[in-house]
């Protein structure tokens, strides 16, 4: 809205009491002008209810990753010498999922800068401001950059990738140029099994 009423945001996160959640759930089943959301329907019929509820005003870092655009910028804040969100932090540390592949692999001729690497991922090319999930491969003469590689997805020799989201066991070709450093362009997104080759958009 132009003129919000608050600066305040659910952050999607309830507990209930498993009855009246599962009463309330029942009720709004069988109301055909609820669209069933916790937020636009279920929270507000528990007030109108009379129910007692409480809000936890949180201060710490928190995104809303519900579009593209804000998931590829919130990964972002994951990186540089001083990130908005510091996964490393001795009070706050994320831990990621154990994963029994082999180290992270970096080649002769690889360059990796302001980035996280995941086991299993092999670096023969360039990366930089990038986080790289297990198994990601940057083949050698690619460039990776402001982009975020799902599980398994590769970026064959000489390819480019600026500004993009590349799905689980992606495949970005020899010599494709995918995105853009154009900041008012959309994120390129490459799907999980895609095939990205030479001529394609």
């Amino acid at each position: 809205p132009k003129e919000p009423e608050s600066n305040l945001a659910s952050m999607g996160i309830y507990i209930f009491s498993t009855d009246l959640l599962l009463e309330t759930l029942r009720e709004d089943a069988k109301n055909p002008e609820s669209s069933h959301d916790f937020g636009g329907d279920i929270i507000p019929t528990l007030l109108d209810d009379g129910k007692r509820l409480f809000a936890y005003r949180f201060e710490g870092f928190w995104r809303d990753v519900g579009t593209i655009a804000s998931y590829h910028e919130t990964s972002m804040d994951l990186l540089g010498s001083e990130p908005k969100f510091d996964i490393f932090s001795d009070k706050f540390p994320i831990l990621s999922n154990a994963s029994t592949r082999p180290p992270a692999y970096i080649g002769a001729f690889g360059e990796v800068d302001d980035c996280l690497v995941s086991n299993g991922c092999q670096i023969f090319g360039y990366s930089r401001h990038s986080i790289l999930s297990t198994d990601a491969v940057i083949g050698e003469g690619a460039r990776v950059i402001d982009s975020v590689l799902l599980p398994g997805a590769e970026v064959k020799p000489g390819a480019v990738v600026i500004r993009a989201i590349l799905g689980e066991n992606a495949v970005v070709e020899k010599n494709v140029h995918i995105g853009s450093s154009d900041l008012n362009k959309e994120i390129a997104v490459v799907g999980n099994d895609v095939v990205v080759e030479r001529g394609e958009q």
